[in-house]
């Protein structure tokens, strides 16, 4: 299993190892299949709808670099899994490369929209300017990062001290304005892939309390 990220026009480090990755397996002799997703969500720590949905919770108001324009086709973790069982079970998918995506690409605002719908919550969308917003990042990430601080306010002692990650990454809000719009014919055609609508998934996830 690769990703569709190695299709981003960015200059990441992650993009030319898993390319590398992608060319040793084709070239390793043995059967393959290589499957790429998109953004997934659905399980209780996706990393992704998990922690825009626990934004959601919290925060009426949501900034959207670049406007939130940029195109998104997240896939649900369990049409992920069955097609992934699907590629492994069938023949056909020897020496086949699949993308894994959504039925359909959605612009980051209306996937914020579905997601506040989803949680029963109308939430006010910021449109905030792309390029300040990344520049401002790089800047702060060239500073220390936080470190967490003990009970009571005071400073953990230097065995306990463990550094906060920051929340969010110059590169990530550039690939949030990125258009990340893939087709899934292949999947389709061949594995009989049918990955549920994001509305779908993501009232299930809510609904799990994810």
């Amino acid at each position: 299993m690769s990703t569709t990220a190695v299709t981003t026009t960015l200059d990441a480090p992650s993009k030319r190892v898993r390319l590398a990755a992608e060319e040793t397996i084709r070239a390793s002799g043995l059967d393959w299949t290589i499957v790429r997703p998109t953004m997934i969500y659905g399980g209780p720590d996706d990393r992704n709808m998990c922690r825009l949905l626990a934004l959601l919770r919290r925060c009426p108001v949501v900034p959207l670099p670049g406007g939130g324009h940029g195109l998104h086709q997240p896939v649900h973790v369990e049409d992920l899994a069955e097609l992934l069982v699907r590629a492994v079970r069938s023949p056909v998918a020897v020496g086949r490369r699949y993308d894994a995506a959504g039925p359909a690409p959605l612009p980051l605002r209306e996937l914020v929209t579905e997601a506040a719908a989803a949680l029963g919550r109308r939430v006010t969308l910021v449109p905030v300017p792309l390029r300040p917003t990344i520049r401002l990042l790089e800047l702060a990430e060239r500073l220390p990062a936080p470190s967490a601080r003990g009970s009571a306010g005071t400073s953990a002692s230097p065995a306990t001290r463990r550094p906060r990650r920051r929340r969010i990454s110059a590169e990530q809000v550039a690939r949030l304005a990125e258009d990340k719009a893939f087709s899934i014919e292949a999947a389709v055609a061949d594995l009989g892939y049918a990955p549920r609508p994001f509305a779908e998934g993501i009232r299930q996830q809510v609904a799990g309390g994810r």
